[in-house]
Formats: C-alpha cells, sequence, structure tokens
C-alpha cells in the first residue's frame, strides 16, 4: 500500500439507501470532505478559494452501513489555475476499491471572484502531497491498534 495522503470515515445510516448499500450522490460529498482534509494537511498558507469545476465518479463495489472505508488523495493534474485530486475510496477491512473520483477545482480570487494562477507554494504543497498523513474520523487505527495488543 502506498504512502499518501488517507482519510478514514464511517459509514452512517442516513447515508444508505433501504438495503444499507451507500447513495451515489454521497460519494460526491465523501470526496469534498477528503479533498477538504487533504488541503488541510498540506497546511497550504491562506489564498484563493477553491471551486469545484468538474467531478467524475466510478464505482466498483457498494460499500454499506457501518462500514469503516478510506479515501487515498493525491494531485494527479496541475494546470495554470486548476488542480485534479484523484481520490480512491476503499474499504479499510478487506482492501476492496470501493469508489474512484477526480475532481477539478479552480482557484477564485476571493475578490474579483475571477480564476487565478496557482500560487508557486500551493503548487509545490500539492506536488509533495501529505504522504504518510491520516486523518482518522472513524477511530479505526485506534481500534486496529487496540486489537493488536
Amino acid at each position: 500500500m502506498s504512502d499518501h495522503f488517507r482519510y478514514f470515515f464511517r459509514v452512517k445510516f442516513h447515508e444508505c439507501d433501504p438495503q444499507g448499500i451507500v447513495f451515489n450522490s454521497r460519494y460526491g460529498e465523501y470526496a469534498s470532505v477528503a479533498a477538504c482534509e487533504f488541503m488541510r494537511a498540506l497546511k497550504r498558507p491562506e489564498g484563493p478559494s477553491c471551486v469545484l469545476v468538474r467531478q467524475v465518479i466510478e464505482w466498483r463495489s457498494p460499500a454499506r452501513f457501518d462500514d469503516v472505508l478510506f479515501a487515498r488523495v493525491v494531485a494527479q493534474e496541475l494546470g495554470e489555475s486548476s488542480f485534479t485530486l484523484s481520490i480512491d475510496f476503499v474499504s479499510a477491512t478487506s482492501q476492496t476499491a470501493i469508489a474512484r473520483a477526480a475532481s477539478t477545482y479552480v482557484l477564485l480570487d476571493r475578490k474579483s471572484r475571477t480564476s487565478c494562477a496557482l500560487p508557486t507554494e500551493l503548487r509545490e504543497a500539492l506536488m509533495e502531497g501529505a504522504d504518510g498523513i491520516c486523518v482518522d474520523h472513524a477511530s479505526h487505527l485506534q481500534q486496529a491498534q487496540a486489537q493488536a495488543a
């Protein structure tokens, strides 16, 4: 397994249909939260806003109520004023691939609300990534460590 940034979360009851399977639309929300946590992990300086302009999601296997998933996030493409994050959703217990999202963001100047160039600091941070950082909102890693002890 790569050492890319990972965001662990648990599937909640209200995110599922009557069969207990995650609604397709929830993956857009999952991708948004994972991207936010990734950007926070980059410790980027305050600057332009990032606005989602395109998102493609491919589903591979269903996730169900109470599953723990993780999102592996890496910068896939860097443009002049945009960047694309590749977000893989994986079952934390079985390592099964659940879905993949490609989310493209454009930077907007907060005052003029027009696109602006990626600042050098952000470009470098995106290229470097947040390898080795795990954000665990499911307490999965703590539980795994406790079971191993």
